[in-house]
């Protein structure tokens, strides 16, 4: 199978760059500049650097975090577009696809070292969940690069992503409404109220599941988004999620960053950070209805490798929000891999 393969690299927050003149390679100075005051700057060594690796049925995704005294910024990132879930049977997951998420790792692992990362975590999702070779592709892994694939329950994925939304985007102890994180293959919803979850489920379906189930080619129908919001409307009836319950709804997730982007930019509105991006529930409608008579090249350079996700999640979204009641759909940038470090922080195995 020819993979399609997207890389993309942003640049360490803060953070200064200098080159290395025998090599011609840019080595990375991590400095967290929000921890200290502007006039004093702190010295190098006084917070970890951790890398964590994210293993989605989508994307394999690399994040590095500088930790200090329980707290933490986001100081570096990359994803790789691997779509393991394309490399999955009955069997399993291929040779293929297992050598396609090694690749993926020990690349990781040679950037995180160069970045100075004291710590590697490694977990997976619903990618390796319903493999029914997973413990096999873990063993693998283990011994090829030394690492632990930390297997994420459905319970626990959703409830680390909520944590990482009321922690990072929320920030109101006192709030009520709902979190949801669509990834490759499966979909979390977690209810709370006064802060607190009381109601979450993982659903198994995703922007990447759904194009590969409703989707005949390059781009969604009308007729095939009508369709995918009906399913997912089954699927929120069968899992018992409370209907009309989440006036205020916080999305994370690729997609949902995605689905706010098309947004911003068919009506022009300049945005430099997602996170807390807020829009009604029309908006979605909004980018189906601007981009379907639209040439695809138009969402390629907008969204790169998501672009032929967008519709497929904007059309789950849509059948969610509308279950949910919600008046007002907020983008969150936290997610999986933030909740991930908390988890960590809480468990003393990152100071």
């Amino acid at each position: 199978m020819c993979m399609r393969k997207q890389e993309r690299i942003c640049p360490l927050l803060p953070a200064r760059g200098r080159m290395n003149r025998k090599k011609t390679e840019k080595v990375i100075e991590i400095r967290p500049a929000h921890w200290y005051n502007k006039r004093k700057e702190r010295k190098r060594g006084m917070y970890m650097i951790v890398n964590v690796i994210d293993i989605g049925s989508n994307t394999v995704k690399m994040s590095l975090f500088a930790v200090e005294e329980g707290r933490f910024v986001l100081a570096g990132k990359k994803s790789t577009l691997c779509r393991l879930i394309a490399y999955c049977t009955s069997e399993g997951l291929s040779e293929e696809g297992i050598a396609v998420l090694l690749k993926t790792i020990k690349e990781y692992q040679t950037e995180s070292e160069k970045a100075g990362a004291e710590k590697t975590f490694v977990f997976a999702t619903a990618s390796l969940r319903r493999a029914a070779n997973c413990e096999s592709v873990i063993a693998r892994v283990k011994s090829e690069t030394g690492l632990t694939v930390d297997l994420i329950s459905e319970q626990r994925e959703a409830l680390l992503s909520c944590r990482a939304v009321l922690d990072g985007t929320v920030r109101d102890p006192s709030a009520s409404g709902a979190t949801l994180d669509m990834g490759g293959g499966s979909t979390e919803i977690v209810l709370f109220e006064q802060g607190r979850p009381h109601f979450h489920v993982s659903m198994p379906f995703g922007c990447l599941s759904l194009f590969q189930r409703f989707v005949k080619g390059e781009l969604a129908t009308s007729e095939e988004c009508e369709a995918i919001e009906r399913a997912v409307e089954e699927h929120l009836l069968a899992c018992g999620v409370p209907g009309q319950s989440a006036p205020m709804l916080y999305m994370a997730g690729g997609s949902a960053r995605a689905a706010a982007l098309a947004y911003r930019h068919a009506k022009g509105i300049a945005c430099s950070d997602d996170n807390g991006f807020s829009f009604s529930p029309n908006a979605l409608g909004e980018v189906l209805s601007f981009y379907q008579d639209k040439d695809p090249s138009v969402l390629k350079r907008l969204v790169e490798d998501r672009y032929n996700l967008l519709f497929p999640a904007a059309a789950a979204f849509r059948a969610i929000v509308r279950h949910l009641g919600s008046e007002t759909v907020v983008v969150s940038a936290m997610g999986m891999r933030e909740g991930y470090v908390y988890e960590r922080i809480e468990k003393g195995e990152i100071r």
